[in-house]
């Protein structure tokens, strides 16, 4: 993101299979950020609809993305 004073500011970085976007996908806001990767890469877009079709069938999932927020809300206090 970009911050008060114009400066560009990196909040996270992922390596392979990991994901990022969720919270979009669950709220339907959109939040003010670049993507930008370091190397070559391969990026999976899932929509809303199959993101919840995946989530609702299958309960590891489910339970993985709970684990995910959870983990990213818990690292955002610190």
């Amino acid at each position: 993101y970009t911050t008060e004073e114009g400066k560009e500011s990196v909040v996270a970085f992922h390596g392979a299979g990991e994901s990022f976007g969720e919270v979009s996908l669950i709220d339907q806001q959109t939040i003010p950020a670049t993507v930008a990767a370091l190397e070559t890469s391969l990026v999976m877009v899932v929509g809303r609809s199959d993101f919840f079709d995946i989530v609702y069938k299958l309960p590891k999932v489910m339970n993985q993305l709970l684990l995910l927020l959870s983990g990213r809300l818990r690292q955002s206090w610190s």
